[in-house]
C-alpha cells in the first residue's frame, strides 16, 4: 500500500486525517491522527469514537458529528487534548461520505492552530491595550478642555516643517471664531497678539516638527 501514491499523500499530510463509518467505528486513521492522541494504526482501526473522545470531548462534538451523518458537512474550533495532557487549538471539518446518496461515514480533518490562536489572542491584547490607551488620551483632552474653559484660556500647536496649526476649541472661543474653519497660519499669529503677549509666546511654546 504505501507504493500507492495517494496512500503517501494521507500518510505524509500535517493535518489529521481519519474516516469514521455510521457507527463511529474507526476505518482509516493517518499517522498525524495517531500521533495527536498516541494511538498506533493498529489498535486505532475498529475502535470507537466516543472512547477515543472520551464523554466529555464527545459531547462537545456530537452535534457536529450526527450533522456531518446528517450529510451536512461541518467545520468547527476546537481544544482537542493530545499527548501529555496539553490541550491544542484545533480547526476541525466533518466531511459526509456518499454511497449510492446515503451517507456512509465521515472523513474528519484535524489541523492544530496553535500559532494562528497565539497570534489572535496576541491582537485582541493588543487591542485591549490600545483601548484603555485611547480611553486615558480621551479622559486627559476633556480634562484638558476644563481646565482651558475655567481658566478662560486656550492653547496652539504648531508642526514647524508643514506649517499646520492646531488651535483648542477654547482658543476659537476666545477669538470669536468658527471652530470648523482652518486656523490662521503662524504668519498671521502675531496680529492676533499684542506685541508683548506674541513675544512670550514664542518663548513659551513648544514647536513640534514632522516626522
Amino acid at each position: 500500500k504505501f507504493s500507492d501514491p495517494i496512500w503517501a499523500i494521507l500518510e505524509s499530510v500535517p493535518s489529521m486525517l481519519a474516516y469514521w463509518d455510521t457507527d463511529l467505528q474507526c476505518r482509516f486513521a493517518n499517522k498525524a491522527y495517531e500521533s495527536w492522541f498516541g494511538i498506533t494504526g493498529v489498535s486505532l482501526f475498529g475502535s470507537s469514537l466516543k472512547d477515543l473522545l472520551g464523554p466529555t470531548l464527545f459531547a462537545l462534538n456530537e452535534p457536529y458529528i450526527l450533522g456531518a451523518l446528517r450529510g451536512e458537512p461541518q467545520r468547527f474550533e476546537r481544544l482537542v487534548p493530545g499527548p501529555g495532557g496539553v490541550n491544542r487549538p484545533s480547526l476541525a471539518s466533518y466531511i459526509p461520505h456518499f454511497v449510492d446518496g446515503r451517507v456512509a461515514g465521515f472523513v474528519v480533518e484535524v489541523t492544530d492552530v496553535s500559532e494562528l490562536f497565539e497570534a489572535r489572542e496576541g491582537l485582541k491584547r493588543q487591542v485591549g491595550e490600545l483601548k484603555h490607551v485611547s480611553g486615558l488620551l480621551q479622559r486627559t483632552e476633556a480634562a484638558l478642555k476644563d481646565a482651558q474653559r475655567l481658566a478662560e484660556t486656550g492653547s496652539w500647536h504648531w508642526e514647524v516643517d508643514t506649517d499646520i496649526m492646531t488651535w483648542s476649541d477654547q482658543l476659537y472661543e476666545l477669538f470669536g471664531l468658527n471652530p470648523a474653519m482652518l486656523p490662521p497660519n503662524y504668519a498671521e499669529h502675531p496680529s492676533l497678539f499684542p506685541t508683548s503677549s506674541w513675544l512670550r509666546s514664542r518663548l513659551s511654546s513648544t514647536r513640534t516638527s514632522s516626522p
